[in-house]
């Protein structure tokens, strides 16, 4: 088989980002009412889950908004975001959504797909897609059609 080259993005984060704006505005608005009546220790407890959110919101849109890298699919191995993974240290390729599907890359011993493992097609979605699919069947990599869970 010879090297195939994709272009590869972050997924986008979308439902994450709505979230986390609703839950930093409900957060804000509590702290504002618990600034007035409430002890010190709410307000900070409040506070600190605020930031949190935030954080993640600015992770997420950043993480969002990255330029594209590239997934390599070499006979045996797939280089993916500077990360090299032999087919053998691959649980299983997971595929979530329809459209825009997410793609994760599941190594032995993670109970998540890890940030770095996870990604969608910036461009040829189908026929990356495709090529993958061969790839997971010549390299005798399980790939499904399955919801997952990752970080961010």
């Amino acid at each position: 088989m010879k090297t195939i080259t994709y272009s590869i993005r972050n997924p986008s984060g979308l439902r994450m980002i709505v979230a986390l704006t609703a839950n930093s505005w409900i957060l804000s608005r509590i702290v504002l009412r618990w600034s007035e009546r409430s002890s010190a220790i709410y307000i900070i407890f409040a506070i600190g889950m605020l930031l949190i959110c935030v954080t993640t919101w600015i992770v997420t849109v950043y993480r969002a908004l990255k330029k594209p890298t590239e997934l390599r699919l070499d006979k045996g191995a797939v280089l993916l975001n500077g990360r090299t993974l032999q087919a053998e240290e691959i649980r299983v390729i997971m595929k979530m959504g329809y459209v825009w599907p997410v793609i994760g890359i599941k190594p032995y011993g993670k109970r998540i797909v890890p940030v770095p493992f996870c990604f969608r097609f910036a461009k040829d979605g189908k026929q990356g897609l495709e090529d993958l699919e061969k790839w997971a069947e010549d390299n005798g990599v399980k790939m499904t059609r399955k919801a997952f869970t990752r970080w961010l």
